[in-house]
């Protein structure tokens, strides 16, 4: 590994090791024959911990006294490292306990390190590519204590540190603020949903009665062949190449022809019954697309919505638009204009949850 790395003045490199004391966990055998839950010591596990959390507060399991003896004991303020490869991240104790030997425990590195800068670094990527070359042709399945101990940790003054902490904590604070308000702005567009498309709330001056179709009454399809492209996919380009799954944008494309513009449209997959709604040029990859429109004197947002509440699970590996999906009775407003009027007031729950998501 090529140790050189550029740092700002006054910064030191060292190995972690150097900095503070690191061991693994242990676990008596056969584990279950020491877990209790009543009066015992904290047995803290990977399922206590929570991905967007930097400390764990509590856990789920105890161990009685004997089994201590053959685990580790951690304290509050010692750091524990996951050693599979498969989550690498630290959290900062906040309980007392013992863990086991999926566990790495750091402890002894105030004299060098805050330990909020610590799991800060330890979670940077500048940490993970490091345990990853180590790891490199090695077999390593794990995150073995020796790889920790080598890996190399620039070390600011203790001062700066604490500021570059703080930075980050108040943003993780306004991130997880941010997210639990899109929570509650989904909760509330659900709700909205449960209420305007199913006739049970009704919107000022309308009164009509509604009535119930099936969908091939109010969409027609359109096969997507023409628009299906023809090079590769790329990470740049003028159009996007869409599908109905999660992913949607693909890639790119700069080809010219066969641009769908014919919008908006709801592209549906004919094998899992994935749906995006579209307002822009675009081409597609997979002709297992189909393309909705919106028949005369409705609105294709408002049905695009509707489908979101169609509880359906495919079963087989099949195609489901014709056979089966199309027939399916759904309860609609007569009016457009009581369609549209729905489907202005969710675009403008999903503009705000956009715009969150954004921040």
């Amino acid at each position: 590994m090529n140790n050189k790395i550029d740092i700002p003045q006054g910064w030191e490199i060292k190995k972690l090791g150097e900095v503070c004391s690191i061991n693994r966990g242990a676990s008596p055998r056969p584990i279950n024959n020491y877990i209790t839950h009543n009066n015992g010591v904290n047995w803290i596990k990977i399922g206590d911990t929570s991905p967007n959390e930097l400390y764990i507060n509590s856990c789920k399991e105890k161990i009685i006294n004997e089994g201590v003896k053959h685990s580790v004991e951690v304290f509050i303020g010692d750091i524990i490292l996951s050693n599979s490869m498969s989550f690498g991240r630290p959290y900062i104790l906040n309980i007392n306990g013992c863990i086991h030997d999926g566990w790495l425990v750091i402890r002894k590195y105030q004299k060098y390190l805050i330990k909020e800068f610590l799991i800060y670094m330890l979670s940077s990527m500048f940490i993970k590519i490091q345990y990853i070359n180590y790891a490199a042709g090695s077999g390593v399945k794990n995150l073995k204590k020796e790889i920790v101990q080598n890996i190399l940790v620039p070390i600011p003054p203790l001062e700066e540190q604490k500021k570059i902490a703080d930075i980050l904590l108040t943003w993780d604070k306004a991130i997880t603020t941010l997210k639990e308000i899109i929570q509650q702005k989904e909760l509330q567009k659900k709700g909205l949903m449960q209420n305007l498309l199913t006739g049970k709330k009704r919107l000022d001056g309308f009164n009509d009665e509604w009535k119930e179709v099936k969908l091939c009454e109010i969409l027609s399809y359109e096969r997507p062949d023409k628009y299906i492209i023809n090079g590769s996919i790329e990470n740049t380009g003028n159009i996007p190449v869409l599908t109905a799954n999660k992913s949607f944008i693909l890639g790119y494309t700069n080809e010219t022809v066969g641009i769908c513009k014919n919008y908006p449209v709801i592209l549906f997959d004919d094998f899992t019954t994935d749906k995006k709604y579209v307002d822009f040029d675009f081409k597609i990859k997979s002709s297992a697309i189909k393309l909705l429109h919106a028949k005369p004197n409705n609105n294709l947002k408002y049905i695009y919505e509707l489908m979101q509440t169609i509880k359906f699970n495919p079963q087989e590996h099949k195609r489901y638009y014709i056979s089966y999906y199309q027939n399916l009775p759904v309860n609609i407003p007569i009016l457009k204009e009581e369609q549209t009027k729905i489907a202005e007031i969710l675009m403008k729950a999903d503009e705000e949850i956009s715009l969150l998501n954004k921040q």
